[in-house]
């Protein structure tokens, strides 16, 4: 594990590196009951896309708030005071801007219901049909 300071109003600038070895016990301690192996993930304080364990940089405030950056691309446009909403890529602006990819889903057609007739327990097809006016 790495770990850097920044001065200033900045706070903490903490880097995480895990090994290998590291992420194989992990991965091992993910495992369900059902032997499916799950990803925990964390969602990028910019962007607002995933992040999977052992990747990013964490960057604590003064005020002990968490940031979770991806790399120091989104790290240098949050202490830049860059705002999410205004740049095209980010998920923010898609979702104000109605771009959202999961508002692009198509609508499935559902299979219309057909009317059918069966005999029940007691009563055949036919008398029933006779009965109906």
């Amino acid at each position: 594990m790495a770990a850097s300071s920044s001065g200033g109003e900045r706070g903490e600038f903490i880097l995480f590196v895990v090994g290998v070895h590291r992420f194989i016990a992990m991965a091992e301690s993910n495992v369900s009951k059902s032997g499916v192996f799950r990803v925990k993930t964390k969602l990028r304080h910019f962007t607002g896309a995933k992040i999977y364990l052992g990747r990013g940089i964490r960057f604590v405030r003064s005020d002990s708030q968490v940031f979770l950056f991806v790399n120091s691309k989104y790290k240098r446009y949050f202490y830049n005071r860059f705002k999410p909403s205004k740049l095209s890529w980010t998920a923010v602006y898609l979702k104000q801007h109605k771009k959202d990819i999961l508002g692009e889903a198509v609508k499935r057609r559902r299979a219309t219901k057909k009317p059918y007739s069966r005999s029940i327990v007691g009563a055949t097809l036919e008398v029933i049909q006779k009965k109906r006016p």
